[in-house]
């Protein structure tokens, strides 16, 4: 939101939207998280309406010469205010409005299409983000399948064990020394 005064809480140099793409315009602004929810109308259309609207302004800069701990200070706030720490934090308050047993459906755009926000989304939550064209997908682990480790070779088709002569399937199969040790 435009703001001109610079005594407003929140208000910050900041890049202008609705700006050239090719010029970046600087504008003393607030910035603000909506959340806008999907009310279904007739013929299957939707009427988007704001539900939410929140202050997520940045910390205010140390000076130059600041000490190492006001710098550190710094950073502690600036992750916890960051747009998609904020963005994450949302659809748990809207979950906790809502009955269990509806379906919360949250959109976002790519920025907010990240393995953070996903991993914690609340029970009966569904995100639709857009990623990036060359984003790699993977199924789901199963139930034996252990975290951060590589599966048993038992459960691996690609690392089954060879018999001690047969050769393997999965490597070349190279030629067997000669019984007396010459090449």
């Amino acid at each position: 939101m435009h703001k001109s005064g610079p005594k407003i809480h929140g208000v910050g140099w900041k890049r202008d939207p609705l700006g050239p793409k090719l010029q970046i315009n600087l504008v003393r602004g607030q910035r603000y998280q909506q959340v806008t929810a999907a009310w279904p109308g007739p013929e299957g259309r939707a009427h988007m309406i704001p539900v939410d609207f929140t202050h997520a302004p940045t910390p205010p800069k140390p000076p130059k010469k600041s000490s190492a701990l006001q710098r550190w200070q710094y950073k502690e706030p600036q992750k916890q205010q960051r747009l998609n720490a904020v963005t994450q934090a949302r659809p748990e308050r809207r979950r906790q409005t809502l009955p269990t047993a509806r379906r919360l459906v949250v959109g976002g755009d790519g920025g907010y299409t990240i393995a953070n926000g996903l991993k914690h989304l609340p029970e009966n939550t569904v995100y639709i983000g857009g990623i990036r064209k060359d984003a790699v997908l993977h199924a789901l682990p199963g139930a034996g399948h252990r975290s951060g480790r590589r599966p048993p070779a038992s459960s691996c088709p690609r690392r089954k064990p060879c018999a001690p002569m047969t050769p393997c399937p999965d490597k070349p199969s190279m030629p067997s020394p000669p019984a007396n040790g010459t090449i």
